[in-house]
């Protein structure tokens, strides 16, 4: 008993099926399949030819970022054997998980100060005072990869550490009635 002939089906309405299934548009994966076959991570054959497949799914990528509803007959030409695609799919998504999982560099405590200078700079041009508050929301915005603690402590060394609670009053001298 020999082994069964590989499944076999074109890009197009491959990643069409698929997409609907996982609820992504259709152009997105179809340019990330295109993007592999150029790349030549997905093996693909336009022809009998898997050069040709490669030549055309690098011609296919611009045209689809461009515009999600373009489409050339050929795109069902470009077949692929379904494990093969099925292997890319997998290892695409066990990719994408480890990109999404790993933490952004942080900033430099250089650059946080940086920031909180041309915060502060901001805030004065502006006639306020900064608050740690809106530092850190700042920083947020401008500066995603810096942390909480960096951007408090920027701010302090910047502004001076400011006490907590309310100012006491100042008395001249205690000896004085």
């Amino acid at each position: 008993m020999g082994q069964p002939a590989p499944q076999r089906q074109n890009i197009f309405d491959l990643t069409a099926h698929e997409s609907a299934w996982l609820g992504l548009p259709h152009a997105e994966l179809l340019i990330k399949a295109f993007r592999a076959i150029a790349k030549e991570k997905l093996a693909a054959n336009f022809n009998e030819s898997s050069s040709a497949a490669v030549h055309l799914a690098r011609k296919a990528i611009p045209p689809l970022e461009n515009d999600p509803h373009f489409f050339v007959r050929w795109f069902r030409s470009v077949i692929v054997d379904l494990a093969d695609y099925r292997h890319w799919r997998q290892v695409a998504c066990k990719e994408r998980e480890t990109a999404e999982t790993r933490r952004p560099p942080r900033a430099s405590p250089q650059k946080v100060r940086e920031g909180i200078k041309r915060y502060l700079k901001n805030e004065q041009a502006e006639g306020r005072s900064g608050s740690q508050k809106r530092a850190w929301e700042f920083a947020k915005a401008v500066m995603p990869s810096a942390t909480y603690t960096q951007v408090i402590k920027a701010y302090e060394a910047e502004e001076g550490k400011k006490r907590k609670g309310r100012p006491r009053a100042q008395t001249a001298s205690k000896g004085a009635c």
